[in-house]
């Protein structure tokens, strides 16, 4: 795909799976055209289910979770 040439960009459960999401971030961020769309779902590691649940909550559940990272962290 060429620089700039993706309007949206959806990323739905996806990045939590990746040792290092920033390596396929970082390229799709350069094919995203100007005023594009980047759309990602990731668990909230700091939400209310993680919590109330703490250790018992799904992200920790799932051992291909291998990036949990606060919303902070995500935000570039």
């Amino acid at each position: 795909l060429e620089p700039g040439s993706l309007q949206v960009v959806a990323a739905l459960h996806c990045l939590e799976h990746l040792p290092d999401p920033l390596a396929v971030l970082d390229p799709l961020a350069a094919r995203l055209a100007r005023g594009g769309l980047f759309f990602a779902v990731v668990p909230n590691t700091t939400g209310l289910g993680r919590r109330l649940k703490g250790e018992r909550w799904f992200g920790y559940r799932d051992p291909t979770h291998c990036s949990l990272l606060s919303p902070k962290d995500w935000v570039t």
